[in-house]
């Protein structure tokens, strides 16, 4: 069978653990609110927000990272990620993929307990995220401002 070919996301001649700012986002599986409630332009998270908001603030004990803005909306994730590659070296891809699979984790541990079935396996996440090479300090202020206004610019599309 012939499946169209995806689009490839990232640049082909780019090494993605050199050492750098990353501005990154994270989609939920069809885009499912399932992190919280923006009200007012402040976000309010649910159980899965807070779980979602422990495993990326966890990223730093198990990656040599800095984890800089960051926004955790209803259905997506914004960040920016400084690599600081010294001894051991990590792509950004594989930072991402840790994100999604300890959150899947600990979110279907969470159901779990409280009697609920779990996601089926994959449905928490899109396939793949969305990442900007920060270039210089001008494009740094300009995603991070992004992420801090984020909730406020949304407000509309959440009520």
């Amino acid at each position: 069978m012939n499946y169209p070919k995806r689009k490839q996301m990232r640049l082909s001649d780019y090494d993605y653990s050199q050492n750098g700012y990353y501005y990154i986002t994270v989609c939920t599986y069809n885009r499912n609110k399932l992190f919280g409630k923006l009200q007012n332009g402040e976000i309010y998270l649910s159980e899965y927000g807070k779980i979602a908001d422990f495993v990326w603030n966890d990223l730093i004990n198990h990656n040599p990272i800095v984890l800089h803005e960051y926004i955790i909306m209803p259905d997506h994730i914004h960040g920016i990620i400084q690599i600081n590659n010294n001894s051991k070296s990590v792509e950004i891809s594989e930072i991402i993929r840790q994100f999604k699979t300890f959150s899947s984790k600990r979110i279907n541990e969470h159901l779990k307990r409280n009697g609920l079935e779990p996601f089926p396996t994959g449905k928490l996440w899109q396939k793949s995220f969305y990442d900007h090479i920060i270039r210089d300090e001008n494009d740094y202020i300009i995603k991070s401002q992004y992420i801090i206004n984020n909730p406020i610019d949304e407000r509309e599309m959440y009520k």
